[in-house]
């Protein structure tokens, strides 16, 4: 005999069909056939029919001994108590719960907790939180762990409500409890209760108490309290070596999880006393570079961003380690994108003629974003160790020749910003004009016309390539039209007499420019500031640029420093601290309010848009 077809296309008065069928007078003689009305209903509500009408009547059935019917109608009434029109009826279903709270059977117990406790609705909390209460001293644990997460529950429904009662330190008590399962559940809890607070609150007693308690749980349950531990600031050295003599086993497992917490761990305890946290960083070094070389792309790429911070805080450390950040051939973009900012990092005087060299075989690599990135990196690298700049420059101008229009525009750009810091080598900026044929990157132009307007007297047919510019005003976008004003004025004082008639040329079409703004006024600020006087005008134009010794993204270290107290957390995968992307849903209990609920909604709206 087949079993029947539960998930088949819906047809239309199915509904109707199945009210009749659970009004049946001897529905409740034949189990089976109740079994599979359930089924069809659940299998509808599954595929996303509005089965909401038929709530009355599943209530009226809640008063089986059969667990997979309960099972059924429990998700049911999860599923459409919440709504509006059928609040009022799951008023009905409340007693049949909390009698089946009392069950002899512990499972029934506890599903019966946790459908109550996901009700939703804000009627019926008196009534849910009796049921925990009698719950969270069951002898049981599946029932003491469903008792403290409908807690939670609770307590995103009315957090005024939990915190007057003494739920919470029946959660710190069942910290104690024999059960593993429960007191991370009881973790849990506390951090979500009591988030505000900045989570659970840790001292020594509870530190030492779930550290001797360790190996009784599984490599998640030991994730989330060595997650605890590393909250806690230990009162001395003794007691910092305790906590990592207890923990040095743990390098050895084979869960990346449990091995970033173990880390986390090291690393907080040892913040405060430096030459310890140098001896850290050293014994974490290998257990995360093994993680990355033995994991999948994924898990490289969380142990990669690991590194990256671990790096720009020691990255000393990891100078003889560089060869374990080469790209491979398999490795996704977004892990290939993370050694090259590594390699960046750890470059020193040893090591750079090597790093420059890896760097320089991926220029020519398939991938465009792994190519670019690599041309800025062999950048940042010489403008990090000046005494790489001969070397660097050597290796950018061979990129200049490789006939692809990317890595040339990304050379350019590269080499102006080399310039800013190293001016002496503008001779180059005759190399990057020769290559500068047919580029169309914005970025490319914006760059030349920098080095025209700085080095124009250094470079042959300076004078003809903003000619080229002035005849193609038109084609270009607003940034290119406003470096182009700028570098004409500055070259002008240089080369007056090849420049001047170009210079009217461009303020002739800049002036009767009126797309944007900002083009035609600086034209004419340009303009006015000649006719005013000439002397004056070069003063302005043609002061002396400032040498730059560290870019803006360098300076970032309070960024850093947040990041490194939420290690081990996806801030460190988004490189934001946690503030700037999660948004905390804040309940607003207005029991007393009197205003409409329009009035009060639009009132909430402008409230999240401000």
């Amino acid at each position: 005999m087949t079993a029947p077809q539960i998930f088949v296309d819906f047809k239309k008065g199915e509904v109707n069909e199945i009210r009749s069928l659970l009004r049946t007078p001897g529905l409740d003689k034949d189990p089976s056939k109740k079994k599979e009305v359930l089924k069809k209903i659940v299998a509808l509500m599954t595929m996303g029919v509005d089965l909401s009408t038929l709530f009355a009547d599943v209530i009226l059935c809640s008063r089986t001994k059969d667990v997979v019917q309960k099972k059924l109608i429990y998700l049911y009434i999860t599923h459409y108590a919440h709504a509006s029109e059928n609040q009022d009826t799951a008023l009905l279903a409340v007693n049949t719960l909390q009698s089946d709270c009392n069950d002899d059977d512990p499972m029934i117990r506890g599903l019966a907790l946790r459908t109550l406790c996901s009700l939703r609705v804000k009627n019926l909390m008196e009534y849910c939180m009796k049921s925990i209460a009698t719950c969270l001293n069951d002898k049981h644990p599946y029932v003491k762990r469903a008792a403290i997460i409908g807690l939670v529950k609770m307590w995103h429904i009315s957090p005024h409500k939990i915190a007057e009662t003494e739920h919470v330190d029946k959660l710190y008590d069942l910290l104690q409890d024999r059960d593993p399962q429960v007191v991370v559940n009881c973790l849990h809890a506390l951090d979500e209760i009591k988030f505000d607070q900045g989570g659970i609150l840790v001292n020594k007693k509870i530190v030492y108490h779930l550290l001797n308690r360790l190996k009784e749980f599984n490599e998640w349950g030991q994730s989330v309290i060595l997650g605890v531990v590393a909250r806690y600031t230990p009162e001395n050295k003794e007691e910092a070596f305790d906590i990592m003599n207890l923990l040095e086993d743990s390098f050895r497992n084979a869960n990346s999880a449990l091995v970033l917490s173990v880390i986390k761990v090291f690393l907080n305890v040892s913040q405060s006393m430096p030459t310890v946290f140098e001896q850290v960083v050293q014994r974490i070094k290998t257990p995360l570079i093994t993680l990355m070389a033995a994991g999948y792309d994924e898990l490289c790429y969380v142990c990669l961003c690991h590194l990256k911070l671990l790096v720009q805080r020691c990255p000393t450390f990891f100078a003889q380690d560089y060869t374990h950040f080469y790209c491979r051939v398999n490795d996704l973009t977004c892990v290939k994108d993370v050694k090259v900012d590594i390699l960046i990092d750890i470059a020193c005087k040893s090591n750079m003629g090597d790093i420059i060299s890896e760097l320089s075989e991926y220029v020519t690599d398939v991938d465009v974003t792994l190519a670019r990135h690599s041309v800025k990196a062999i950048g940042r690298i010489a403008f990090n160790i000046p005494e790489s700049v001969e070397h660097t420059f050597s290796t950018l101008k061979s990129f200049l020749h490789v006939g692809i229009d990317y890595i040339v525009a990304e050379t350019i750009t590269t080499i102006q910003e080399l310039l800013r810091k190293y001016p002496e080598l503008g001779e180059v900026s005759s190399d990057c004009l020769a290559a500068f044929r047919n580029i169309e990157d914005e970025s490319a132009k914006v760059a030349i016309l920098w080095m025209l307007g700085e080095f124009g007297a250094k470079t042959e047919d300076s004078a003809y390539a903003i000619e080229s510019f002035v005849e193609s005003y038109e084609e270009e976008s607003v940034i290119v039209k406003n470096e182009l004003l700028n570098s004409a004025m500055k070259l002008f004082f240089k080369q007056p007499g090849e420049l001047q008639p170009i210079l009217g040329s461009l303020f002739q079409k800049a002036l009767q420019d009126t797309t944007n703004t900002d083009t035609h006024d600086r034209a004419l600020f340009y303009y006015r500031l000649l006719q005013f006087n000439v002397n004056e005008a070069q003063r302005i134009c043609s002061t002396p640029q400032l040498s730059v010794t560290r870019f803006q993204e360098d300076n970032a270290l309070e960024l850093q420093d947040r990041l490194f107290e939420e290690f081990n957390t996806l801030s460190v995968i988004y490189g934001k601290p946690s503030e700037l992307w999660v948004r905390r849903l804040v309940v607003e209990e207005n029991e007393d309010d009197d205003t409409p609920e329009p009035v009060r909604k639009i009132s909430q709206q402008a409230q999240q848009q401000a």
